[in-house]
Parts: C-alpha cells; sequence; structure tokens
C-alpha cells in the first residue's frame, strides 16, 4: 500500500513535473550552424508525449484524491498539499505552453519563406528538361537552387498543414 501523507502526495505530482521539464528543454532547442532551425515545431511541442503523459499522470492523481476523499480518507495536511501542487502544476503548464506559442524564431525561420518564393518563381521561368540534353551551364546555374529547395523544404506535417488552409 502506497505511503498516504504529504509527503507521498507531493511525490504523485513529480511524475508530471519531470514531464514538464523535459518538454521545456525542448522549447529552445536549435539546430544547425549558420542557418538555424528549432528541432521542434510549435505544433510537435503542442502536441508532445510530454503533455500526453502529463494528462495521463493527472487523471490517475484526480481519481485517487477524489476516491479518498469520498471515503472520508484525505487529511486537512493532504489536501492542502494537493491544492498547492495542483496550483504549481498548472502554473508550470501554462507559463510552457506559453512560452511555446510565442517562442522567438530563429533568422532562417523568419526569412526561409522569402527564400522558398523566390526559389519557386525563379524555378517556374525554366521548363523542365532531362538533365542529360541539359548545358553543363545550366546544371551550375540550377545547382544553389536545387541545394537550397533540399535545405528549405517543408516537413510533412508542414505540407498537411498548408493542405489545410487551402
Amino acid at each position: 500500500m502506497e505511503r498516504r501523507d504529504t509527503v507521498g502526495m507531493q511525490r504523485k505530482f513529480k511524475p508530471a513535473f519531470i514531464e514538464l521539464n523535459k518538454l521545456e528543454s525542448k522549447i529552445l532547442k536549435i539546430k544547425g550552424f549558420i542557418l538555424t532551425w528549432h528541432v521542434h515545431s510549435i505544433e510537435e511541442l503542442l502536441q508532445s508525449t510530454h503533455h500526453q503523459k502529463v494528462y495521463a499522470i493527472t487523471a490517475q492523481i484526480g481519481t485517487d484524491v477524489s476516491n479518498w476523499n469520498d471515503a472520508g480518507n484525505l487529511t486537512k495536511e493532504e489536501r492542502e498539499v494537493y491544492f498547492a501542487e495542483r496550483e504549481a502544476l498548472e502554473d508550470k503548464l501554462s507559463l510552457l505552453n506559453q512560452e511555446i506559442e510565442e517562442r522567438e524564431p530563429t533568422w532562417w525561420e523568419s526569412v526561409k519563406d522569402i527564400f522558398i518564393d523566390f526559389n519557386s518563381m525563379i524555378v517556374s521561368n525554366l521548363p523542365m528538361v532531362t538533365a542529360s540534353r541539359m548545358p553543363v551551364v545550366m546544371k551550375i546555374f540550377l545547382l544553389p537552387f536545387k541545394k537550397m529547395a533540399e535545405l528549405i523544404k517543408p516537413s510533412p506535417k508542414e505540407k498537411e498543414k498548408e493542405k489545410e488552409k487551402e
């Protein structure tokens, strides 16, 4: 049987706080050297497994506390600790979600759309021809655009999002 006291109540919330700390560590994680971008998109962070785990943990805590309260087995001290931990969890979750939503894009993330549009505009001027018949000079000219297109190719989630907007 689990230990039932104020320390036990705090311990029940600890896994939820651990998940929120893991989520927090991902918010500002960046990759790249010269052109940097966030490893995790805002959508990925808001729909992360960390949120799902916090949901599951708090559902279990809620069930336990409700059952103890209904049975008259929840002490005044446990109730006070429960509400203090609940409020702390709610505050941390709200702050993290706000930090995710208001996260500043990296320089590359803020200008990549300009490059995508410019690349599309330039490439749309060029007809589709087989590489074997394309002059070497033309291949050399198109190479930077091909490389840039590979760098800024939208992820499958970004493609889905664009389709939903249409």
